[in-house]
C-alpha cells in the first residue's frame, strides 16, 4: 500500500495481526492529508482500520483503489447477494474524502463520491506503441457486446464477440466472432476483466487458423490456474 508516494511497511504480531504505532502512521500524513493508494497486499478489513483511524484524526484521506471487491455481483432481484451495494455502503459511511477506483466492472451509482480511473484508456496509447500496432491495418477484438460500448472509442476497425452464457453455471454455451480477420494482422485483445480466460480462449480458437500475432490488454488479470491457458499459448505475445 502507497501513502503520499511512500511504501507503507507492514509489522505484525506472531498472530498475524497488524502492529500498529501511531508515530508510524502519522509520519505518513503532509498537510494533514493522506492520498492512499491500495492493491491488495493487505486485506480489506485491515484496509478499513487504517482508513478509520486516519478519518478519527480528522485527516484529509483520498484513496484509491486498484480494484473494487465484490463488484461482480452487482445484478439486483436475483438469488445472488447484491454485494456491490453492501462495499459502497460501507464506504460510504467513512465519509471519505474522494474515492477513486481503477476500471471497476460495475456501475458505481451506490457509492456518495466514486470516480472511475480508465486504467485500459491510460494504457492504450502506450501499448499500441510497444507493440507498433498499426491502427488502419491491425485489429482490436472486443471480448463482448460490454467491452464495444465501454471502448470502441479507441479504434473503428474492430471485431466482437456474441457469447450465451448458461445462466446456472456461468459457463459459455456458444461465442460467436463479428468482423473480418484478415491474416497476419495483428491483434490487440481488450477487455476490463480476466478471470477464468474463457472468453479470450474462445477468440483464440476463433481465429487458430490464421497466422496472428494476438497481444492482450486488461485492466484486471486474476492470477488464477485456467489463465495459464493463455500465458502458455504460442499464439498470445504479451498481456
Amino acid at each position: 500500500m502507497i501513502i503520499n508516494n511512500k511504501k507503507m511497511n507492514i509489522k505484525r504480531y506472531s498472530s498475524k495481526e497488524m502492529k500498529l504505532q501511531n508515530d508510524y502512521l502519522q509520519s505518513f500524513i503532509i498537510n494533514n492529508k493522506v492520498d492512499i493508494i491500495y492493491n491488495n497486499e493487505i486485506s480489506m478489513f485491515e484496509l478499513l482500520l487504517i482508513l478509520t483511524y486516519y478519518k478519527s484524526l480528522n485527516v484529509e484521506v483520498n484513496l484509491t483503489l486498484a480494484y473494487l471487491p465484490y463488484q461482480r455481483m452487482d445484478h439486483p432481484n436475483t438469488n445472488y447477494t447484491e454485494t456491490i451495494k453492501c462495499v459502497a455502503s460501507i464506504f460510504n459511511s467513512l465519509k471519505l474524502n474522494s474515492l477513486k477506483i481503477c476500471e471497476p466492472h460495475c456501475n458505481l451509482d451506490y457509492f456518495s463520491n466514486a470516480q472511475k480511473i480508465n486504467v485500459v484508456e491510460k494504457l492504450f496509447d502506450r501499448v499500441i506503441n510497444e507493440i507498433d500496432f498499426n491502427r488502419e491495418k491491425d485489429l482490436i477484438i472486443f471480448t463482448d457486446k460490454g467491452s464495444v460500448k465501454k471502448y470502441s472509442s479507441l479504434s473503428n476497425n474492430y471485431a466482437y464477440g456474441e457469447k450465451i452464457r448458461n445462466p446456472l453455471t456461468g459457463l459459455i454455451m456458444s461465442y460467436k466472432l463479428i468482423g473480418e480477420i484478415r491474416p497476419n494482422q495483428k491483434i490487440l485483445i481488450v477487455d476490463d476483466i480476466i478471470s477464468s480466460g474463457d472468453t479470450i480462449c474462445e477468440i483464440l480458437d476463433s481465429i487458430n487458423n490464421y497466422d496472428n500475432k494476438v497481444y492482450i490488454l486488461c485492466a484486471h488479470l486474476e492470477k488464477n490456474k485456467f489463465n495459464k491457458r493463455l500465458t502458455d499459448n504460442t499464439k498470445v505475445q504479451k498481456i
